[in-house]
């Protein structure tokens, strides 16, 4: 910041709005030389310049000389929005402001007016909705019991490129599609951070300890649990900690969502992808859905 930015732009303001020297003291009740002072390089009290910035409805940035561009103004502007929201609506805010940014994805000049809001838990044609466009796909859902919105550009290489190999999905899918597992997986996803024997586990899903202490070595291959050794009067014990992972919610979540056949999707005709979602390089299935060799 240039040595006398701020005494400037007091000048300027001071000009613009043809007030002499004395009226623009009154005004915040200062003295006219300390006017003078600030045009001349002095500096207002922080209660001063803030009463300034309010009087001519201006930000302190620009009545210190400090520009920004739009995109940063726009930035700035979300993030303190959300900032000093309360604890119990910031969510709900950044909800609402995603909606925002779905619509303008959307490309549909004539929903811009459209407000957000969550729909009825049961009308899953009108809560849910989905842009798809070569260069990223989105999806926002507004039921009354879950928001949620997943924007995700397309990779350089298309999305099929991060995913893993098909047999490592195959290995999950089989862990997970035994009843016992996916048991204990939801015991695991109920758990605080706090330690608990295979004991525990297997006196509250019914499941045979044997099989709990098995189920759980592959938990901990996953990173699902970690194991730790624990010294008691009657021995060591082994003890697990739950992993607490925010994508276990997101995974069940959207295997559910797979699950759902609404007849159509709010906005669901807003595509202009004419690309597969998935290449078949990485998934090691042709388009016929045989195995490449």
């Amino acid at each position: 910041m240039q040595y006398n930015q701020i005494g400037n732009k007091i000048k300027e303001l001071r000009s613009r709005h043809n007030l002499k020297q004395a009226e623009f003291a009154n005004l915040f009740g200062v003295s006219m030389q300390a006017v003078s002072k600030w045009e001349h390089g002095g500096t207002p009290d922080i209660d001063v310049l803030i009463s300034i910035a309010d009087h001519f409805q201006i930000s302190l940035d620009e009545l210190c000389g400090r520009t920004m561009r739009a995109e940063d103004k726009f930035d700035q502007f979300l993030y303190c929005s959300v900032l000093n929201t309360c604890d119990s609506k910031r969510i709900e805010q950044a909800c609402e402001y995603c909606w925002s940014i779905f619509k303008g994805i959307s490309g549909i000049s004539a929903i811009h007016d459209l407000r957000y809001g969550p729909g009825s838990a049961k009308d899953a044609e009108y809560s849910r909705c989905r842009v798809a466009r070569n260069e990223g796909i989105a999806y926002f859902l507004a039921a009354q019991d879950a928001q949620l919105m997943a924007l995700m550009p397309e990779p350089k290489n298309g999305f099929a490129s991060i995913f893993a190999e098909i047999n490592e999905y195959l290995e999950l899918f089989r862990i997970l599609s035994d009843r016992q597992t996916l048991q204990l997986f939801l015991f695991v996803c109920t758990r605080p951070q706090l330690l608990f024997s295979k004991s525990l586990a297997a006196r509250e899903t019914n499941i045979p300890e044997k099989n709990v202490e098995k189920i759980f070595i592959e938990f901990e291959k996953y990173g699902w649990l970690t194991k730790e050794n624990a010294d008691t009067d009657d021995g060591a014990v082994i003890l697990y900690r739950p992993a607490y992972k925010e994508y276990f919610v997101f995974f069940l979540f959207f295997a559910q969502e797979v699950m759902r056949n609404p007849r159509f999707l709010y906005l669901g005709s807003v595509t202009s992808r004419t690309k597969p979602l998935f290449s078949n390089k990485k998934t090691g299935l042709s388009n016929s859905g045989e195995q490449v060799k």
